[in-house]
């Protein structure tokens, strides 16, 4: 890969099912899915050229880069912007967007990092929770535990998770059934929206997580979420995670004012509900709210039942894989 002339890195988006604590270390449980997608394309040139609309992005991570490049001549690098998400929406669209930058620049500059180098110290994520990261190099279903939190007995995933030492352990990866689908809902018009420094002052505000709340939460995910994915038993799946999502968002409660973040995304829950909908949550912060179905056929029939709601609806699949760097 070091001499394509040209590369494209495509990658989903992940959605974030809730973390396990409310401070330091987080832990928490996600995925990733095949849409909305990001895409970039990287060419040599003769000069730096960043696409606009990422460059805000694209220079602080290329600066970082430059202190790993024995090199000092310039970079000549083109990057363009394809395709990507909806920012700050519960996409973990920053994340996704920063590694492939780090990652396609390395790439095609000839500069080898390791996976936690680049994560860390180039696009500068995974420091909260590093559902995205794992996501991102591996896809699947992804649960991750503090650092340090593994007994013998539960030995980290061997899904290249050495590669990410600093990161929050993967404790667990594996894939969701082929048929199944999720129904992405966003309302209409989009509310306001967490990000940056209200987003860490939410969290400066937000108490100690007891220690059983915390052993809720996992034993949610290793007693329910697991074994259904290993079983492929929908409807335990779907409760487990309408479950987890609404313990996790609980966390959240003081500055949400509820499970669910404001009246825009908890009427939606309730409506998704209300319309027959499972396995119905909250992505993050949101405003994006998650609702599972068993076929493409449910995904589609929910849809109908929302036209003409004020809502934009996506409908995907999950994203077994990593992301993809192909020549062009």
């Amino acid at each position: 890969m070091d001499s394509a002339r040209c590369i494209q890195i495509r990658t989903g988006s992940r959605l974030h099912f809730g973390l396990l604590r409310t401070g330091p270390p987080f832990g928490g449980l996600g995925m990733m899915i095949h849409d909305p997608a990001t895409i970039l394309q990287f060419s040599r040139s003769e000069t730096l050229i960043v696409d606009p609309a990422i460059a805000s992005r694209a220079n602080p991570i290329l600066a970082r880069l430059r202190e790993h490049r024995a090199s000092q001549k310039p970079l000549g690098l083109e990057i363009r912007l394809l395709r990507t998400s909806l920012s700050h929406c519960g996409f973990g669209s920053g994340t996704q967007l920063s590694l492939a930058i780090a990652e396609g620049a390395a790439t095609l500059l000839g500069i080898r990092l390791s996976k936690e180098t680049l994560a860390l110290e180039v696009a500068g994520r995974g420091k909260r929770s590093a559902i995205g990261v794992h996501g991102y190099f591996h896809g699947g279903l992804l649960f991750e535990t503090p650092t340090g939190s593994h007994s013998e007995d539960t030995p980290p995933s061997p899904a290249d998770t050495e590669a990410l030492p600093s990161l929050n352990l993967l404790e667990e990866r594996c894939t969701l059934p082929a048929d199944w689908r999720v129904a992405l809902v966003l309302p209409r018009p989009l509310p306001s929206r967490m990000s940056g420094d209200r987003e860490a002052k939410q969290f400066e505000q937000l108490s100690e997580t007891p220690a059983h709340r915390v052993d809720l939460l996992s034993r949610l995910v290793r007693e329910d979420v697991l074994p259904a994915v290993e079983t492929a038993d929908f409807d335990r799946f779907s409760h487990a995670i309408s479950a987890y999502n609404h313990a996790s968002g609980m966390l959240y409660e003081s500055v949400q004012g509820g499970p669910y973040n404001g009246e825009a995304v908890s009427g939606l829950v309730q409506r998704l509900r209300g319309l027959g909908a499972v396995g119905v949550g909250q992505t993050s912060w949101g405003p994006c709210v998650f609702a599972w179905c068993p076929t493409a056929q449910d995904a589609e029939f929910l849809r109908r039942k929302l036209h003409g709601a004020p809502v934009q609806v996506i409908v995907t699949t999950p994203l077994d894989r990593g992301r993809t760097l192909t020549d062009v």
